[in-house]
């Protein structure tokens, strides 16, 4: 390995980077993990709310029951409208839409309407650790080349 001391600051903050974004992709993943539970909601209402001038977001409120107690969640739609009549749009489809509530069940107040693996956020990892290796590598390959 170069031991020059600004390569090693250069590799040291790479890692510091590197393990930073796994560890968020981690979180994701075990946040994914723990929505095991499923059930219909008795309700759901959708509405529109404008972020900023052209930012408008969809945002439900539900209700659910689990084991006798009803529960409510909140929840933002990743998707962002430039203006009030594409998320008027999108609301209309919503609205005929049927969900399922997934939610922990030793914690039902941790829930959610939707449910997606972080497939982004793990490939995102694995490529920074590769690239990390790489540059690994790279320090070693020049080393032996001096």
């Amino acid at each position: 390995m170069n031991r020059n001391s600004y390569w090693l600051g250069y590799i040291l903050l790479l890692f510091v980077v590197v393990a930073s974004y796994t560890g968020f992709a981690f979180f994701k993943i075990y946040r994914y993990s723990r929505l095991s539970g499923e059930t219909l909601p008795q309700t759901v209402h959708w509405v529109s709310d404008k972020r900023a001038e052209d930012d408008f977001v969809l945002v439900s409120d539900y209700t659910f029951n689990w084991e006798g107690k009803s529960y409510q969640g909140h929840m933002d739609d990743s998707e962002h409208y430039l203006n009030d009549w594409a998320s008027q749009e999108a609301l209309n489809k919503l609205n005929q839409r049927t969900f399922q509530v997934w939610f922990d069940p030793s914690n039902p107040g941790f829930s959610t309407l939707t449910k997606s693996f972080p497939i982004k956020y793990s490939i995102y990892a694995g490529l920074l650790w590769l690239l990390f290796f790489y540059f690994i590598w790279l320090g070693n390959s020049v080393k032996n080349r001096l």
